[in-house]
């Protein structure tokens, strides 16, 4: 009898498990409602218009690396904007990124070292919160249901914004780029 119920037991498991192993996750739309600004996240992502139009848009700061240690490090510079915490930093002298820990005047902490850096040359990108209105000036592209191949990949470390001046508005998906 107890043979038969560990024999039970493991049949159970090996099902449950192969029953979780066939799980698939459905990305969930966001909405960018007229006159309103959606947060998408940190980049890189792959968006698609599913219905409606509206402005995607990256949202990030650059500037010149004075010094640095593993995980700090301090800009030439005060930025205008601090880099908000757990965004994306990058460098011009590799395609790592790490996420900030904080910020505070010219000093940026991070969870990782970002590589090699050279101080004065290298230049870092982060990510910034989304404006609360389209910034003068700031390069986004009209998106729309519809267009041709629909998927438009967004390769950045900044944080993707979605703007809706007039209706419709849009119901957006975000992938990671190439992710289907």
């Amino acid at each position: 009898m107890k043979y038969f119920r560990t024999l039970v037991a493991l049949a159970a498991a090996v099902l449950l498990s192969a029953a979780a192993m066939a799980q698939t996750v459905a990305p969930q739309p966001g909405y960018v409602d007229p006159g309103s600004i959606n947060d998408f996240g940190n980049g890189p992502l792959e968006v698609k218009i599913l219905t409606g139009s509206a402005q995607i848009g990256a949202a990030l700061e650059t500037g010149t690396l004075a010094t640095s240690t593993a995980t700090i490090l301090t800009m030439v510079t005060t930025p205008t904007t601090l880099p908000c915490v757990g965004c994306y930093v990058g460098s011009n002298a590799g395609a790592t990124t790490t996420t900030v820990v904080s910020a505070t005047g010219k000093t940026i902490s991070l969870t990782a070292t970002l590589g090699a850096l050279t101080p004065g040359t290298s230049v870092i990108a982060w990510g910034i919160p989304c404006a609360a209105a389209p910034v003068t000036g700031q390069k986004a592209a009209l998106l729309q249901a519809g267009q041709p191949s629909g998927d438009y990949p967004f390769y950045t470390a900044g944080r993707i914004c979605g703007y809706a001046q007039n209706g419709p508005g849009a119901m957006v998906l975000t992938f990671p780029i190439g992710a289907h």
